[in-house]
């Protein structure tokens, strides 16, 4: 809630430096590799290609361990989870993606998905794996938002749930540190 608060306020403090996406994301999907096999979901990384965002590494590591942990508790045995980073080349804009093929949400609950304490259909809930504050996707929207990016939502019921991340990269040609 502080998190929240500070964004709000426009007072938390973002020291912001070239972050190599690409590894962050590779450490997160790394992280999760145990989780997902021990409830019986496939974690792959699809398409990842080396990025560079000015940012805040520790916060944007949250967003994308909260969407990579989202995906796998709402994605039941034997579904398959895939994350994706890709840098448009008109527009620079670096895209993460992450893909389940979860129950899907409902499209009454989609336009509330970021608000704060916002928990979603309770029939997508399956126990203690699915508990929480309902705080995650509210934290990455104001995350995402500070470092001047959209996070944005497409789901199917009974098909799954794909998030995309979208944030200004730098130019392709740019020293990756």
């Amino acid at each position: 809630l502080l998190l929240l608060a500070e964004s709000d306020a426009g007072t938390l403090p973002w020291d912001l430096v070239p972050v190599q996406l690409d590894q962050v994301v590779g450490k997160a999907v790394e992280m999760f590799a145990g989780v997902a096999e021990a409830t019986g979901v496939e974690l792959t990384c699809g398409r990842v290609q080396p990025v560079l965002v000015q940012g805040n590494g520790n916060r944007l590591r949250q967003v994308i361990n909260n969407l990579v942990d989202n995906a796998i508790k709402f994605t039941g045995m034997g579904g398959k989870v895939t994350v994706e980073l890709t840098q448009a080349d008109e527009t620079r804009d670096v895209v993460l993606s992450v893909r389940d093929t979860g129950p899907g949400i409902a499209p009454e609950d989609l336009p509330q998905i970021f608000e704060r304490f916002c928990r979603g259909d309770k029939s997508r809930q399956r126990g203690p794996m699915t508990r929480g504050s309902g705080l995650g996707l509210a934290i990455c929207r104001g995350i995402v938002a500070n470092h001047g990016g959209k996070i944005t939502v497409e789901s199917k019921v009974g098909a799954g749930t794909t998030f995309c991340v979208r944030l200004p990269g730098t130019p392709r040609d740019a020293e990756l540190r």
